[in-house]
């Protein structure tokens, strides 16, 4: 009997240790401390008010996913405290907790999904690599940055690449280059605007092919064919300052109604061999 009393004294006295030791508490953030700059001495902590106690506790560690990833509970957050060996003097913020005013986004199952919490200030993603690469997406858009080369998606949906290297777009299958406004492909300096060269395709379905200095060359090496085709209208060469030159192995000029050939200077005809002039009549002068 005196034996059943004294395992109870200490079971009792054992339950009301255990009572002592803090394992896990629901807390509620205050204020955050996320190392937002390199001169600071934050270290990724939280002042957190435990939600049945009212013990504020300071500067409470974040538990993180992996070295290198920042991600600081909001002000207001729901939280959940771990305390290393039971210890209230060793707190961990070990996770958020959604709530009946704090919900989850909409999810399904093998889903992985950021909603940002706060629309008027959303913050941002942001990826970054030892070598410069860079990855960012914020409210106003997405950025990846590489070496010499910036690519933006604005959130109104214009995208720019911005690049001081090489450019290269390669495809094995078709590739289609198509707008509903004007579009020029131009060679120049960027920074200063100043275009050497451009094509241009306009709004008015016109095209243009322009070299300020340079010539403009269209080959086809392999030996096939240069046509230049307008099957309802005009096809004009014009030279106005310089002159125009056409030569080949043979050259026929060939018309289904009328043909003009004029000069208003002077104009030649001449053949280091046979001359041959020939029409139902001929008229000379």
């Amino acid at each position: 009997m005196e034996q059943t009393s004294i395992v109870g004294l200490i079971k009792k006295v054992v339950e009301e240790e255990i009572k002592k030791i803090n394992f896990a508490e629901i807390g509620i953030v205050t204020s955050i401390f996320p190392h937002s700059n390199a001169d600071d001495n934050d270290n990724y902590e939280c002042n957190v008010k435990l939600r049945d106690s009212g013990l504020e506790l300071r500067k409470v560690p974040v538990a993180t996913q992996q070295i290198g990833l920042a991600n600081i509970p909001n002000v207001g957050d729901l939280v959940l405290v771990s305390f290393i060996k039971g210890d209230i003097n060793a707190p961990v913020i070990t996770g958020r907790l959604y709530n009946d005013e704090d919900r989850p986004p909409a999810n399904n199952d093998k889903e992985i999904i950021y909603v940002p919490p706060n629309k008027s200030n959303p913050g941002k993603i942001h990826v970054k690599f030892p070598s410069g690469v860079s990855f960012k997406i914020d409210d106003k858009g997405i950025t990846i940055k590489a070496g010499k080369t910036k690519i933006m998606v604005e959130n109104n949906g214009n995208m720019v690449i911005n690049s001081n290297a090489k450019l290269n777009q390669i495809s094995e299958g078709a590739m289609l280059l198509c707008s509903k406004e004007a579009t020029r492909l131009a060679m120049g300096d960027p920074k200063s605007g100043d275009v050497k060269s451009f094509v241009s395709l306009e709004e008015d379905k016109t095209i243009q092919i322009v070299s300020m200095n340079k010539d403009i060359n269209i080959e086809t090496p392999q030996g096939g064919k240069i046509i230049l085709r307008a099957k309802q209208n005009n096809i004009e060469i014009e030279a106005p300052l310089g002159d125009i030159v056409i030569k080949g192995k043979n050259i026929k000029i060939e018309s289904t109604a009328e043909m003009e050939i004029k000069s208003n200077a002077t104009a030649k005809i001449s053949a280091n061999a046979n001359l041959d002039i020939k029409g139902a009549i001929v008229n000379i002068n």
